[in-house]
């Protein structure tokens, strides 16, 4: 019985809640202005636009069996190509001693013939 009385009560004083006779309640007396920007744009830059670089030209490169290996001349491999788990492998390494360090582990992930591919780049002349 209490809980009917305590369900009663609160439907009451929230339902009185919701009612507002006064419409200038839910108005603001006085509207604000939007604020002005006070600080001017910036000006445009007189620095010249950078001039895009050109793609280094493969060094050494190696394909064949879905992969693709390529050792440019500012000395970055790329490895593109489908492990054997049929996982995309899209990767750039700094250098051929990241790339050699990395052969190990990438062998793990390609069958035979990719990783033949791999011993083909990066050789000391």
């Amino acid at each position: 019985m209490r809980l009917v009385v305590v369900a009663a009560a609160g439907l009451a004083l929230c339902c009185s809640r919701s009612k507002q006779t006064d419409s200038s309640a839910a108005k603001p007396a006085v509207s604000v202005p939007a604020a002005a920007p006070s600080t001017p744009a910036p000006a445009a830059s007189l620095a010249p636009a950078p001039t895009p670089e050109a793609a280094p030209s493969a060094r050494h490169s190696a394909s064949g069996e879905g992969l693709s290996v390529i050792e440019n001349s500012d000395g970055t491999v790329i490895l593109k190509g489908k492990s054997t788990f049929n996982e995309a492998l899209d990767t750039t390494y700094e250098n051929c001693d990241f790339f050699t360090k990395a052969i190990p582990v990438l062998k793990r992930q390609l069958t035979e013939q990719q990783a033949k591919l791999l011993g083909e780049v990066c050789k000391k002349p």
